[in-house]
């Protein structure tokens, strides 16, 4: 099981997550709302909070956490937020702010309470748990997926190794199979997981298009997934 620290380096809004470890023994570890398997095996989800970061007003990270030395492991769900008064406005269109993973791009949605919200989570440790269903992170979808129901509009998430939706949908699959050329198409047919138990209520007002990217709002939330190396840093 993957262990990361993450280390707080604002930059130009840019946020550093620093350093890797692997797990020994398999421990749990509960971080904020979740709660850890009664087996003892896996973390469920991270901390959602109700306020920008500790250490900057326009940005949090739902694993910055000064009592466990900002570590997170396994299929953490991590959460970031912008908050930004100048794309807040729920009822005119905004643009998406840019946000990456390791120069990754990382999607953002815009909640009901005018802050952007995205999700993201590491692939194979995801994979593994969802395999068990301890906890069951949906099923699994190519990246190039468009999840819009906007007519002419496209939300795909090209840049990630896959995505997690909150359950079945045409050409998703489940557990450890290929995500890779697994395109999935239409919306959400029946809600299965439990990776993300807590997230904010999409915009959908009607001035603008769901979560100003057109994102389905039957399709949200959404994990994306990335894969991490234990020698390098994760960059945010």
């Amino acid at each position: 099981m993957l262990q990361q620290k993450i280390t707080l380096s604002i930059i130009t809004g840019i946020l550093i997550l620093a350093g890797f470890g692997l797990f020994q023994e398999v421990q749990a570890v509960s971080t904020g709302t979740g709660a850890a398997d009664p087996n003892g095996d896996f973390t469920l989800k991270s901390n959602v909070a109700d306020t920008c970061g500790l250490t900057n007003e326009n940005l949090y990270v739902s694993v910055e956490n000064p009592t466990t030395d900002n570590y997170f492991d396994g299929p953490t769900v991590v959460e970031v937020k912008i908050c930004d008064s100048d794309i807040a406005d729920t009822t005119v269109s905004k643009g998406e702010p840019d946000v990456t993973v390791n120069g990754r791009i990382l999607r953002m949605v815009q909640a009901t309470d005018g802050n952007w919200y995205g999700y993201f989570a590491e692939r194979s440790e995801a994979q593994t748990v969802d395999a068990i269903s301890n906890p069951d992170f949906g099923t699994f979808c190519d990246g190039s997926s468009n999840l819009s129901d906007v007519s002419n509009n496209s939300v795909t998430f090209d840049d990630t190794v896959g995505i997690a939706v909150n359950g079945h949908m045409d050409g998703s699959v489940d557990g450890t199979n290929t995500i890779s050329g697994n395109i999935c198409s239409g919306t959400v047919l029946s809600l299965i997981s439990n990776a993300l138990l807590t997230f904010p209520m999409l915009n959908t007002d009607t001035n603008v298009i769901p979560g100003q990217i057109g994102i389905s709002p039957d399709n949200w939330p959404v994990i994306q997934l990335y894969d991490f190396q234990l020698t390098e840093n994760v960059a945010v």
